[in-house]
């Protein structure tokens, strides 16, 4: 067998008896500004840039608390992508998230943040629907302003049917139902 060259051994005795001076460490950074708090409908993907001024080629490591993950660019290889299916979740506790990036000399930078999925609150009824009757002309169309509310501040959409079918139309259009009486 002949000689061979051990480089990992080599940089190892280099970095212990000459260390590297002025070294940087990786840099975490994210332009995300929101507050890590998630609606279950939603699905998260914030963007964590990860450069090293020295142009050495960190290590990178990441771990989670539930269904959150970390995903690597496919055209940019500098960012990874903290990712969540918030409709998946059915643990709404709060959750932490680790990204930690290590270069060859030991300089780190971690970015450390928790995360909260809310859970979805159904519409409430906020003031009831007075009986209405529907006048001889046989149209009615009435305000669904203030009727319903939504704990979790969304908007909401409606929708209406008539039971028995074919005693009269509804329709809403926004917040307005109409009903339209058939002539039988």
């Amino acid at each position: 067998m002949g000689p061979y060259l051990d480089i990992e051994g080599a940089i190892k005795y280099g970095l212990e008896k000459y260390g590297r001076e002025n070294n940087n460490p990786p840099v975490i950074e994210t332009a995300y500004t929101g507050d890590y708090i998630f609606r279950q409908w939603e699905n998260v993907s914030i963007p964590f840039r990860i450069t090293d001024t020295d142009g050495d080629a960190p290590s990178i490591t990441y771990e989670t608390d539930g269904r959150g993950r970390f995903n690597r660019s496919a055209t940019d290889p500098s960012t990874y992508y903290f990712e969540l299916t918030c409709e998946l979740v059915n643990d709404f506790t709060p959750k932490k998230a680790k990204i930690v990036a290590t270069d060859v000399y030991g300089g780190m930078d971690e970015f450390e943040f928790s995360y909260q999925v809310m859970e979805n609150q159904a519409p409430t009824l906020a003031k009831a629907i007075e009986d209405m009757l529907i006048p001889a002309s046989g149209q009615l169309s009435a305000s669904l302003e203030g009727v319903f509310e939504d704990p979790d501040g969304e908007e909401l959409t409606y929708s209406a049917s008539v039971s028995p079918a074919g005693v009269a139309e509804v329709s809403v259009n926004g917040g307005t139902v109409s009903i339209k009486k058939l002539n039988n």
